[in-house]
């Protein structure tokens, strides 16, 4: 997970704003993921930062 936010800070995805009043905002939740070979055996982990889309309209 530490290299996923560093690879996110390197990489600019987002900007801190101010949020403007009377505004809510959106949760978002970490994903982990395990990737296997043919044999099942496990390659690698995954993350990644997923924003909760049902408090949208």
């Amino acid at each position: 997970m530490e290299d996923e936010m560093k690879s996110m800070r390197t990489n600019r995805v987002w900007d801190l704003e101010e949020i403007p009043g009377g505004a809510k905002t959106i949760d978002c939740k970490w994903v982990y993921k395990t990737k296997c070979d043919s044999k099942g055996n496990i390659e690698r982990y995954k993350a990644r930062l997923v924003v909760k889309g049902f408090t949208q309209k």
